[in-house]
């Protein structure tokens, strides 16, 4: 479903679920694509993580050009980590997946689902909360940080998109959004889209 004005949560994951970014520079070589093309095709981006395999992205196209932009932006990342690591063929596991998000019924559900990410692994999930915490905000490659002041906010997030409900880019609404994301670590946070196609049956 492609229309102007439209909310996504798109995911891919690395072929044969292998690892996408192997070192520091190909993360920061994704996010200066990632940056590059919504310049290029008028993409607003909410939220975003990068995990070693996969990644979610939280978007809004203004245009009805999700696939153009993800085409571009996957394309554009692929050549120029297998010209850097002088290999070829594909990085990620066939076409991206992207589910329609309602921003007013689960747009602040799909935010924290995404930014919860780096807590969620099999590893993270065995640690104690305050060390699950201290990770979920020193993670570099999620836009966490950024949307709650800990880390300054690149122009081409739309960090006042996902604050809006809990009182904007204030201190008291950063504050607020960073407390509804930590109530993840102490229970079970289900995949929106999957909770609400449950709900629908």
């Amino acid at each position: 479903i492609d229309y102007a004005g439209a909310c996504y949560h798109v995911m891919n994951r690395g072929n044969q679920r292998q690892v996408v970014f192997r070192q520091k520079g190909e993360y920061e070589l994704f996010l200066s694509r990632l940056e590059a093309t919504t310049d290029v095709f008028g993409v607003d981006v909410l939220a975003y993580c990068l995990m070693p395999n996969h990644f979610h992205l939280y978007v809004r196209t203004p245009q009805a050009n999700l696939s153009r932009f993800m085409q571009g932006l996957l394309t554009s990342f692929t050549l120029s980590v297998n010209r850097r690591r002088g290999s070829n063929g594909h990085l990620f596991q066939g076409r991206f997946k992207a589910e329609l998000v309602e921003r007013e019924k689960y747009g602040n559900a799909v935010s924290r689902y995404l930014h919860l990410n780096p807590v969620r692994t099999q590893a993270a999930r065995r640690l104690e909360p305050d060390q699950r915490r201290r990770l979920l905000l020193a993670y570099p490659w999620s836009s966490f940080a950024a949307c709650v002041g800990l880390r300054p906010c690149p122009a081409w997030l739309r960090r006042t998109e996902t604050l809006t409900s809990f009182g904007g880019e204030t201190p008291q609404g950063m504050a607020a959004y960073r407390e509804f994301v930590e109530e993840g670590l102490l229970k079970g946070i289900d995949n929106p889209a999957e909770v609400v196609a449950v709900r629908a049956v």
